[in-house]
């Protein structure tokens, strides 16, 4: 993962969170090869908080 592949997840999730969900969602969501450098990642929304795996 590089520092680009980071600020393109940091914008994904600033947009998402704006403004935060009430409900559990999926903010974002690396597979499919669309997102070089975020394959292995997922960002879950899961009351209040963010849970990046």
């Amino acid at each position: 993962m590089n520092r680009e592949a980071l600020d393109t997840l940091l914008q994904h999730l600033l947009a998402a969170l704006s403004p935060a969900p009430a409900e559990t969602r999926r903010l974002f969501h690396g597979r499919g090869r669309c997102w070089p450098g975020l394959e292995q990642l997922t960002a879950d929304w899961l009351q209040g908080v963010l849970l990046v795996t």
